[in-house]
């Protein structure tokens, strides 16, 4: 019995010591033992706004906001943007640095912070994503086009990948990228700026390595404007924000953007199917032609998201301005269109109209459904989606309003305004994209 007391004793003395160990060691990493600039928040939202004249503000929440998004405590800088989240870290350019990339942090002070940080060989470097925890890649804006490669916890280059290519017809770079197993996919747009008279689409094997080649779409072979201006000039891109624009089955879906400075009046979506690198040929689906066929004077949309199952949204242009309509018939027709004030004219009425409206895209039978409860707005207003929960979000920005609404289905509601600028994304910090 004596050494039975013994033993219990000891194991007890033992259970106690292991227990005191284990919480103290527990607690060296605990958010109490660190300093507030030492503690790296990895949920809640950072939102950002634009400042006329001034830049961006750039504010913490630790929560969504209901009701109204005050930013006007933010911290403004001279411009701020992100191009991926990963881990609670934002990943993108310094923003007083045209040539630093930045992996930013928030502290326990709610402020934005810099962990790590690489210097680029060209100006304006943008375009960063990250592939998982050990890999992300940024577009190295130089004198040859290239694919760096890094590690994203401290930003160590680990190599990079040319894919500079003779097809493409001048200097380019990665505009946009998405990400289908190890086959990354990138936007190629001229480096000087302004867009190429075709989509051209590189694809890349970040395992091996390999270069893969290019595929190209021709969106001018494929609709006349009745305007008679360059339809072959887009914004291609692949949609919203981070890895988003690949479907379950493994299709890439490209979003050939309007390019209204240009006065290119048509956005389509394009296809890239499972398994293969190249575009089909025979999937060109126009939401604003779909929506309304009498629309062939600015049939555009913009705000592209993919949302899963098929499914995507986007604010589309929907019929043709009442005023647009009088004013060519005043004219005889669209073939009397003749003059660089009369085409002036009629880009000035599709920019002032109100018949944009936030859709749903179902890009498997390519149908358009409105979204009700939500107003309309100009079919080149800014518009973002931001996924938080699986539940979406989608900017409104008019004379009226200037705030998010919250889509259920094929309904919204309003969720918040922004005030202290006009809005901006947001940023769900516990989303890896």
């Amino acid at each position: 019995m004596k050494k039975l007391k013994t033993d219990i004793k000891l194991w007890s003395s033992t259970l106690l010591l292991v227990l005191f160990l284990t919480t103290t060691i527990g607690c060296g990493d605990d958010d109490d033992s660190l300093s507030p600039s030492e503690v790296r928040l990895t949920d809640g939202f950072v939102f950002t706004s634009f400042i006329s004249g001034s830049g961006t503000t750039v504010e913490y929440f630790p929560t969504l906001p209901s009701g109204i998004a005050d930013l006007s405590g933010g911290t403004t800088f001279e411009s701020f943007g992100a191009g991926s989240v990963f881990d609670g870290a934002l990943y993108g350019r310094q923003t007083d640095d045209e040539r630093t990339l930045v992996k930013y942090g928030i502290d326990g002070n709610e402020e934005l912070v810099i962990d790590a940080s690489v210097t680029t060989s060209g100006q304006f470097p943008f375009m960063i994503r990250v592939l998982n925890e050990d890999l992300g890649v940024y577009d190295e804006r130089g004198t040859t086009p290239t694919l760096t490669f890094i590690d994203p916890e401290n930003f160590d280059i680990q190599w990079s990948i040319d894919i500079a290519d003779p097809q493409i017809p001048s200097h380019h770079r990665a505009q946009d990228m998405a990400r289908r197993d190890n086959i990354l996919f990138t936007v190629a747009r001229p480096e000087a700026g302004g867009n190429f008279d075709q989509v051209y689409i590189q694809a890349t094997d970040f395992d091996s390595g390999e270069y893969l080649g290019v595929t190209t779409f021709d969106v001018g072979n494929r609709f006349v404007s009745p305007l008679g201006i360059n339809t072959s000039s887009t914004f291609p891109n692949f949609g919203g924000f981070g890895f988003q624009s690949v479907d379950e089955q493994g299709n890439v879906y490209v979003f050939a953007e309007s390019d209204p400075l240009n006065q290119n009046p048509i956005s389509a979506v394009l296809k890239i199917p499972a398994g293969s690198t190249e575009f089909d040929p025979d999937y060109f689906f126009v939401p604003a032609l779909v929506a309304d066929q009498t629309n062939q004077f600015f049939p555009t949309a913009n705000g592209f998201f993919y949302m899963g199952n098929g499914l995507a949204v986007a604010s589309v242009a929907i019929g043709t301005p009442q005023e647009l309509v009088d004013y060519v018939v005043s004219l005889g027709g669209p073939q009397f269109l003749d003059t660089e004030e009369e085409i002036a004219q009629v880009t000035n009425i599709l920019f002032e109209a109100k018949n944009a409206q936030w859709s749903v895209l179902d890009l498997v039978n390519q149908t358009v459904t409105p979204i009700t409860g939500i107003p309309s707005q100009s079919p080149v207003s800014f518009n973002i989606a931001v996924e938080v929960d699986g539940v979406f979000y989608l900017t409104v920005q008019t004379e009226e309003e200037n705030a998010y609404y919250r889509l259920d289905g094929t309904t919204a509601t309003k969720a918040f305004d922004i005030v202290g600028g006009t809005i901006g994304r947001f940023y769900d910090l516990s989303k890896n994209n």
